[in-house]
């Protein structure tokens, strides 16, 4: 799998349940498009993806592929 970086298009796949505690589940959709919006790496990598509806949600590596 190559790098995820900003601005690169990805898909969310599903929730990767042995990650927890920094994100809102409220804020993340599943099987949907968008584009990496920031990363973090303050809890362990993540990134902040811009969904196609607008709103933002924060997911692990593993919860993404590149579209």
């Amino acid at each position: 799998m190559s790098q995820i970086m900003i601005g690169d298009k990805v898909t969310t796949t599903e929730e990767n349940p042995t990650v927890t505690g920094w994100r809102k589940p409220e804020d993340r959709r599943w099987g949907v498009s968008g584009v990496v919006f920031n990363e973090s790496d303050s809890h362990g990598l993540c990134y902040q993806v811009k969904h196609d509806d607008g709103s933002l949600g924060w997911y692990d590596p593993s919860e993404l592929t590149k579209s």
